[in-house]
């Protein structure tokens, strides 16, 4: 039972970790893209492309993962976030055009 309980606390743990983080991201992203003068209506456009991206990539990765054992878990993790590190980099410090960068912030947040 305690062993159990200690499960449950782990996955509620992770559970509120993981959608702070998700909230607090997303309202980043709605104040970046506010400040590199997109409206409202276009960041909730994007917002939903990158929810709805979200919802098919996640278990696409996840079940690479099951399929792929050899690969551990934290090494794809670390691989991701290089990735997403390197863009939000490209984002933050270089001028791009309004299309790029809205493919590149659906690339980082999905």
């Amino acid at each position: 039972m305690k062993k159990v309980l200690c499960l449950d606390l782990k996955y509620t743990a992770c559970q509120v970790f993981y959608y702070a983080t998700f909230c607090a991201t997303m309202s980043y992203a709605s104040v970046f893209l506010l400040d590199r003068g997109f409206n409202n209506s276009e960041i909730g456009a994007v917002l939903s492309i990158v929810s709805m991206i979200a919802v098919f990539s996640q278990p696409m990765l996840a079940s690479f993962a099951d399929d792929h054992i050899e690969i551990p878990i934290n090494k794809m993790v670390c691989y991701v976030m290089l990735i997403v590190i390197a863009l939000s980099a490209i984002v933050y410090f270089l001028s791009i055009l309004e299309v790029v960068l809205l493919i590149m912030v659906v690339s980082i947040f999905s």
